[in-house]
């Protein structure tokens, strides 16, 4: 079998004309690739919500009654909320763009708390001492107060709690 060489060629905005485009799409000649800083940033919330999710599961025993059997549910809802989303993660300075804003996550935390998902006996720093699996608690903690959500992020939150309601 033959192998058939691919010649890609780079357009240009002068290169750019519908009419050829609109034919090698119907030609089977047009692909679009994902720029790679895309796809990056793609894994890299991806793994973010998947460690959110892991760091929170330590705490699933913590969840009141009317929210245990849910509580991985409203995770999820939150991390992948449209309005919610974006705030677990670094948006400013490109060193940290895309990683995991763990003040923002203890924030939800002593939120949801507050709101009954999770139990009443548990303070916010036991809850957080149990997510990092530590005696004590640290900057994540402490640190929270810059990272408070706005008032319309809270009604969305608490939106979500009452929708995931059983």
């Amino acid at each position: 079998m033959a192998s058939k060489t691919l010649n890609f060629r780079q357009v240009t905005i002068d290169d750019f004309d519908i009419n050829s485009l609109r034919q090698a799409a119907l030609e089977g000649r047009l692909f679009i690739s994902q720029a790679e800083g895309a796809q990056h940033a793609q894994s890299q919330r991806t793994e973010g919500i998947r460690l959110i999710l892991n760091y929170v599961s330590r705490i699933d025993s913590c969840a009141s009654a009317q929210y245990a059997s849910c509580i991985r549910q409203l995770w999820d809802c939150i991390l992948h909320s449209e309005e919610l989303g974006e705030l677990f993660f670094y948006q400013r300075y490109r060193s940290t763009r895309g990683e995991v804003n763990w003040y923002r996550v203890n924030v939800v935390i002593c939120l949801l708390r507050d709101m009954g998902v999770y139990r009443e006996e548990f303070t916010g720093v036991e809850l957080h001492c149990r997510c990092e699996r530590s005696a004590k608690r640290n900057a994540h903690y402490t640190g929270m107060s810059r990272y408070l959500l706005e008032r319309s992020e809270i009604v969305t939150l608490k939106n979500l709690v009452k929708t995931t309601d059983i």
